[in-house]
């Protein structure tokens, strides 16, 4: 995991923002009412950005935080993240907006700073804008911290691993791509079924065995592999080395995975179907070439609709509708194929 580049810009971003946050504050310490509100302010920013890294890298905040607690870390900067977060519950449950009443919240927040309503005990000025100066800095240290004791933590686990642990992982790795390829011959099926409807003389081949769907799904799966080799192959050591490994037949292999658009996968499979010469059909029945003479002599509909204007556009869109929607209602915009041996 590390402290990522993303994690560093996001970090440093967090300070450029809430610095000219501090400084509102500080101007404000003579209007009290007003330093509240923008307090209240920064402080609910502060508790999202911290709520989105805690989710974002869960496992390594959850291990920072009882390495903390238990006296396994020394990491003084949680002991101050506790202190801050009293502050930020004062603030966040005890909001003025609640003391007044308006259509509204920005109502409330401009009837709360106009009225002389007392402030509470606990709200002190300079206490407050010091506070949330501390809770700004504090925090930022945390994140960075719970991502350096993750690496110490995984450097650690990587010679603690047992052989029944080391199979759970390769076993759950093999689960995952499985399930993955799943997804991705559904998909290829469904597509192909659209396009037959499209084009008797597809729906003809498949019969005849001359292409077949389990060759269309090893040719995208190809094709896949070849980016994944590509981009592997332009990598930098140092970015290779963070790759997992895996023992393949007895040997150790780099996996990577790929992320492959929904639209890609699709042109690979019409590019099998229309394009690709088979070797040998299934069934064994030996044929090669295209795929036979009736394929040569009707021309596919994203053939036949070259320079021949809206009549040939209106040809490729009913050969090949647009992706169904999901059961979301969404379009599927990727299909990962799971790890490939680099």
């Amino acid at each position: 995991m590390g402290i990522e580049e993303p994690l560093t810009g996001t970090l440093l971003k967090w300070y450029e923002f809430f610095l000219p946050q501090i400084e509102r504050l500080t101007v404000s310490i003579r209007s009290p009412r007003v330093l509240r509100i923008l307090a209240e302010d920064t402080a609910f920013r502060i508790a999202w950005f911290l709520e989105s890294f805690q989710t974002t890298y869960a496992g390594a905040w959850r291990r920072y935080v009882a390495a903390a607690q238990t006296g396994n870390l020394l990491a003084p900067e949680y002991r101050r993240c506790v202190k801050c977060g009293q502050l930020m519950r004062l603030l966040l449950e005890h909001s003025c907006a609640n003391e007044v009443t308006g259509p509204d919240e920005k109502s409330r927040q401009y009837a709360y700073a106009i009225s002389e309503l007392p402030l509470p005990d606990w709200f002190r000025p300079e206490e407050i804008v010091g506070g949330l100066d501390e809770m700004v800095t504090v925090y930022a240290l945390a994140c960075f911290s719970a991502l350096d004791y993750d690496d110490e933590w995984r450097m650690d686990m990587d010679g603690y691993l047992t052989p029944e642990i080391e199979k759970a992982v390769v076993q759950l790795a093999q689960t995952c791509d499985d399930l993955t390829r799943q997804v991705l011959i559904r998909e290829l099926t469904r597509k192909t079924q659209e396009w037959c409807k499209g084009d008797p003389e597809l729906a003809e081949i498949l019969l005849e065995g001359k292409k077949s769907l389990e060759s269309c799904v090893k040719y995208v799966l190809e094709q896949a592999a070849r980016v994944v080799a590509k981009n592997v192959s332009a990598m930098p050591k140092v970015d290779l080395d963070t790759l997992p490994t895996q023992m393949i037949d007895g040997k150790k292999a780099t996996m990577a995975g790929n992320a492959v658009s929904a639209e890609q996968a699709f042109q690979w499979a019409r590019d099998y179907y229309y394009k690709v010469k088979e070797t040998k059909t299934n069934g064994g029945k030996g044929k090669t070439g295209n795929p036979g003479k009736k394929a040569d002599k009707k021309k596919p509909a994203a053939d036949a609709a070259k320079g021949k204007g809206a009549a040939g556009a209106k040809a490729v869109t009913d050969a090949a509708p647009a992706p169904a929607k999901n059961e979301n209602g969404g379009v599927p915009e990727q299909l990962t194929l799971g790890g490939q041996a680099a």
